[in-house]
């Protein structure tokens, strides 16, 4: 193994156990807020494990080009899009079975968590 696979075990092994304390996985929608290292990763691990459909934000089309390329059914750059409207078009009304957040600042951050579907378990500090 080398160094740069072995760099990555331990933030994957994160992400995976995030995952693995959303219940259930599997078949569920799921939306991850921020698409950085930590994010990506939680979107190839959320459909890994039997995720139905990824939805991603992001303010940086990089991010979301990759995102998409590794396994995001949905992104969208808040920058440009309304995430709310956004949101709707992708999940509808039923909204998201697991949302996560992993951006540490954001412009958009209190619209984007208000639509959470009820009801909604918290697993606080899962990927830190």
């Amino acid at each position: 193994m080398s160094f740069d696979e072995a760099a990555m075990l331990e933030p994957l092994a994160v992400t995976v156990h995030a995952v693995k304390r959303f219940s259930p996985v599997k078949g569920a929608k799921a939306a991850v807020l921020g698409c950085g290292p930590i994010g990506i990763l939680l979107i190839q691990s959320l459909k890994t494990l039997g995720a139905a459909e990824v939805f991603a934000t992001d303010v940086s089309d990089y991010r979301l080009k990759l995102a998409a390329e590794l396994g995001a059914d949905y992104t969208v750059n808040t920058k440009g899009k309304d995430f709310s409207e956004e949101f709707l078009k992708a999940f509808g009304p039923d909204k998201a079975d697991v949302i996560v957040e992993r951006f540490i600042r954001s412009p958009c951050r209190s619209t984007q968590t208000i639509l959470i579907r009820e009801p909604v378990s918290s697993v606080p500090s899962a990927t830190r």
